[in-house]
């Protein structure tokens, strides 16, 4: 009967008793991998230059109009388009298309647009109450028989007051493109005239006012 206490390869005596060098291979490895990526590139070149000698040869008998159905295939023609696309499509499929992180609002901003228009209103209201120059009012066309009270208003002044009667959680939600909303809004429903600026920075804001009866 055999004792279980005989010597095995599994048995922890006989862990490095016997340890196989492979640094030869390794070495050996090293050495043949630059012929095999060189042999690569030496084929690849090889068939460009075969298949630019195929196509030429084509080209040459089509431009003698010698090139037809029948003698197409004794060119490989054919097969040397059929390897150019195979090789064209594996080209497009390796290519990594970059990771572009587009801004934009990760939650909804909610705003209370009563309290925005109403705001902005008093805001126009009290910057048209200044009289200004006609002089300094940026040119613009005026429709037949239309006229303006004196003062005017400026949409960026308009902004940069409104953080001032909001509270902070509208604030956060505030933003010129929401505010020109509520301008817009106001200019149709109070008979305002919106007139741009040169720049295009700014525009001002005049109140049109009735006809006299």
């Amino acid at each position: 009967m055999t004792s279980p206490h005989s010597e095995t390869p599994l048995r922890r005596s006989a862990v490095g008793s016997y340890r196989k060098n492979d640094e030869a291979e390794r070495q050996e490895a090293r050495r043949r991998t630059p012929l095999v990526q060189q042999d690569t590139r030496k084929s690849s070149a090889l068939e460009s230059i075969e298949e630019n000698e195929t196509i030429r040869s084509c080209v040459d008998l089509y431009n003698c109009n010698k090139l037809s159905k029948d003698n197409a295939w004794d060119t490989s023609l054919i097969d040397t388009l059929a390897n150019l696309m195979d090789r064209h499509h594996k080209q497009l499929n390796n290519f990594k298309v970059t990771k572009v992180i587009v801004p934009f609002a990760k939650r909804a901003k909610v705003i209370d647009m009563k309290n925005l228009k109403k705001s902005c209103h008093s805001l126009i209201q009290k910057q048209l109450l200044n009289p200004v120059d006609e002089t300094s009012v940026p040119s613009h066309s005026v429709p037949k028989e239309e006229s303006y009270a004196k003062g005017t208003a400026s949409f960026q002044e308009v902004y940069r007051s409104l953080p001032d009667v909001f509270s902070d959680k509208m604030k956060d939600s505030l933003s010129p493109s929401v505010a020109l909303y509520a301008v817009l809004h106001l200019a149709n429903d109070m008979k305002l005239r919106l007139i741009p600026q040169e720049n295009l920075e700014d525009f001002q804001i005049r109140q049109v006012l009735d006809d006299e009866v």
